[in-house]
């Protein structure tokens, strides 16, 4: 008996069991393992018991076989070890019965408990056990001498583990696939996903100035009550000297070595204003800030998140900020969300809701919008993968962006939007208005408050005439009137999402309609779908850079109740950078478009 461990492109796992000595490999059913993508052929590979191991060959299939990343002409050995990549899986055998390898010749036969004792007389020790292999059954052991076993004159040493090697995928013949053919002629690449890294985040905190404003605030709590601190922001005049008289004063009693006058300042700030919160805002080259406690302020700047130098005083200060926050308010609310009139938007959770106090979420907008062009230059994504998109906006192709909070969804939206030609009627759907929208777009922005959603306001603005939706930060059923929108009508359009990959990003996309539209089964919802999505792009957070193009890939259709999806283009991590990579796959519009006379570079497809 054997096994095969299949593992799908995003994660997915299968293992099979077979008691044969062959099996066959394919998309449909009939073969012993099934692989239901369109870039694996209907019989694609077979595998073959040997005396000494596996053998795997190749059925005629479109895309080939691969192992360990190269291309396979007839049979091929394989061990365990190596990989076996069919179209978006990779395989890997393994014997359930392997024959322990024969024991290494030993000497000949000898009395050893005549030899020994003498030696131990001398050295006063025990004898020498013989060693065991960690992975063989413990031995019971018994009171009394045991009997002393032949030294083991020569050790197995085991092989060392395979490395999976990283297939890089080229093709110089560019061809193009149509429906009904079979589709997809990229081997299992491994494409950029994300991958999440566990490490510590830095930290500008300073502890001996925060342990002096905490002592400054105790004794500021001693001459100043609670209810004699401003709710208001900003404050009056006379609260403001008022305030800062006291917590001099409280400086002066505590004498902290540490700087009085920036002491003063920003107890003064919290006792009044916002806090260490004001110089925060104001940098332009923080993003974000949080509050996770009194003492714990975390900032992200230049797309890397530290503990703030600063934080509050006191616990009850910061509750005095999350009110100033949140305004006056007629009942007393325990969330809610509030924005400045520059766009910059505050989430606030006040306890008991929040264990440790009041938790505030300061996003700030991108005052500063970036071209695709720029977007280049920062190394978000290739000129290749560039042109590509100016060539599916300006074709009339349907994007889909995805990607995880704060990635850099909306800034490429909002530079592929700046792509669309100037003739064309446009309108964007906007929670918060913060994307880069062309000029002549018609910009709309949800007030869930008012009972005016993103639902509501993508179908009033079907009664406007657009040729184009652009829907930002698309989290709810208002996905399914985008969908029906773009299937029928405003072809072009585009959405901004969250998830992490291709598939994943089209499989929340088909949750969120079932939502806004119960009464379909989920294959008419899918098929739609694939109607209205012709690309998906997803984007991924990168340390001291922002963001990157992670992925493209074109949606082909539904194949066995599954997106048939085929990337064009993709990251590949190369130690602690990588590059981008086509994978040869020429999308299906290109080719329209060579027919219709619109002069496209094929060669972007090629390495």
């Amino acid at each position: 008996m054997f096994t095969v461990t299949v593992s799908e492109k995003g994660g997915q796992q299968s293992t099979f069991e077979f008691n044969k000595s062959e099996i066959t490999i394919g998309r449909m059913k009939g073969n012993d393992i099934v692989l239901p993508k369109a870039n694996v052929s209907k019989k694609h590979s077979i595998i073959v018991v040997r005396d000494n191991g596996f053998a795997v060959s190749d059925l005629g299939s479109l895309n080939g076989t691969y192992v360990n990343g190269e291309r396979i002409a007839g049979e091929k050995p394989v061990i365990s070890g190596d990989t076996i990549f069919i179209g978006d899986f990779s395989l890997q055998i393994e014997s359930m019965h392997a024959a322990p390898p024969p024991p290494p010749p030993g000497p000949p036969e000898m009395d050893f408990e005549e030899l020994i004792p003498e030696l131990d007389d001398e050295l006063d020790v025990e004898p020498m056990a013989t060693p065991q292999r960690l992975d063989a059954e413990p031995r019971s052991r018994t009171p009394g001498p045991q009997p002393l076993e032949p030294p083991v004159m020569d050790v197995e040493l085991s092989p060392l583990p395979v490395e999976k090697p990283v297939w890089n995928p080229k093709n110089d013949d560019v061809t193009v696939d149509r429906p009904g053919d079979r589709l997809g002629r990229t081997p299992a690449a491994t494409v950029g996903s994300a991958v999440m890294m566990s490490e510590e985040i830095g930290s500008e905190f300073d502890p001996k100035f925060h342990a002096a404003q905490h002592d400054v605030a105790t004794v500021l709590f001693e001459t100043v009550a609670y209810h004699e601190f401003p709710l208001t922001y900003p404050p009056s005049p006379e609260d403001r000297e008022r305030l800062t008289n006291a917590v001099r004063q409280a400086v002066n009693t505590v004498g902290p070595r540490v700087d009085h006058e920036e002491l003063v300042n920003l107890v003064t700030a919290e006792a009044v204003g916002l806090g260490c919160l004001e110089a925060y805002l104001d940098d332009p080259s923080i993003q974000d800030i949080y509050v996770n406690r009194f003492d714990r302020v975390n900032i992200r700047r230049d797309g890397e998140l530290v503990q703030a130098a600063r934080a509050f005083s006191h616990p009850q200060l910061l509750h005095l900020v999350a009110y100033r926050l949140l305004g006056p308010r007629e009942v007393d609310v325990l969330t809610d969300e509030v924005r400045f009139s520059d766009g910059t938007r505050v989430h606030i959770m006040m306890p008991p809701l929040s264990v440790d106090g009041p938790v505030i979420t300061i996003r700030k907008p991108n005052l500063r919008h970036q071209s695709l062009d720029e977007l280049v230059q920062q190394n978000v994504l290739s000129a290749s993968m560039a042109e590509f998109l100016v060539s599916a906006v300006k074709a009339g192709r349907s994007i889909v962006i995805g990607g995880p909070t704060s990635a850099g969804k909306s800034t490429l939206l909002g530079a592929l939007a700046q792509e669309i030609p100037g003739s064309h009627r446009i309108v964007c759907i906007e929670d918060h208005s913060q994307m880069m929208a062309p000029a002549h777009a018609v910009r709309l922005e949800a007030n869930p408050a008012l009972g005016y959603d993103s639902r509501f306001l993508i179908r009033s603005a079907l009664s406007m005439h657009p040729q184009r939706v652009v829907l930002d930060e698309c989290r709810g059923p208002e996905a399914y009137d985008w969908v029906t929108s773009a299937s029928c009508g405003t072809e072009g359009s585009m959405l901004a999402m969250h998830g992490t990959s291709s598939a994943d990003v089209m499989g929340r996309l088909e949750s969120l309609c079932i939502l806004g539209s119960q009464d379909l089964s989920p294959r008419g919802i899918r098929e739609q779908i694939a109607r209205a999505v012709n690309l998906v792009v997803i984007v991924s957070r990168v340390k001291h850079q922002g963001f990157r193009v992670q992925q493209i890939s074109e949606v082909q259709g539904v194949d066995l109740d599954a997106f048939r999806l085929n990337d064009i283009f993709y990251f590949r991590v190369e130690g602690q950078d990588g590059q981008f990579h086509p994978t040869g796959y020429v999308p299906l519009f290109y080719e329209d478009l060579r027919h219709s006379g619109v002069d496209v570079d094929f060669g972007i497809f090629r390495e």
